[in-house]
C-alpha cells in the first residue's frame, strides 16, 4: 500500500511543478524577452510612453538611462526601464 501512496505523491509534486512552471516561470521569461527586445530597438527619434504614460521622442539612448523630450525644449532624463512601449507599435497594430 505504502509504495502505491509514494507513487500518488510523486506524481502529485510533478504535477505541481509541471504546473508552476507553466503559470509562472514561463509567462515571466517571455516578458523578460519581450523587455529586453525593446530596450534593444530603442533609438534616437523614436516615439515612445513611458511607464508614467508620458509620450516623447528620444533624443539619447544611453546604456542604463534615456533622454525624452516631452514637448519642444523640455526634456528628461529617463531610467531605460521606465520606456513602457514604442508608439509606432501601437499604429501597426491597428
Amino acid at each position: 500500500m505504502e509504495s502505491g501512496s509514494n507513487l500518488n505523491t510523486i506524481i502529485f509534486l510533478l504535477v505541481l511543478v509541471a504546473g508552476m512552471y507553466v503559470l509562472i516561470i514561463r509567462p515571466n521569461q517571455q516578458r523578460s524577452k519581450k523587455a529586453r527586445e525593446l530596450m534593444e530597438r530603442l533609438a534616437v527619434g523614436k516615439r515612445v510612453m513611458t511607464a508614467g504614460g508620458f509620450y516623447g521622442t528620444l533624443r539619447r539612448v544611453g546604456d542604463e538611462t534615456v533622454d525624452i523630450e516631452l514637448t519642444s525644449g523640455t526634456v528628461v532624463e529617463l531610467e531605460k526601464a521606465a520606456v513602457a512601449k514604442l508608439v509606432e507599435d501601437e499604429v501597426g497594430d491597428a
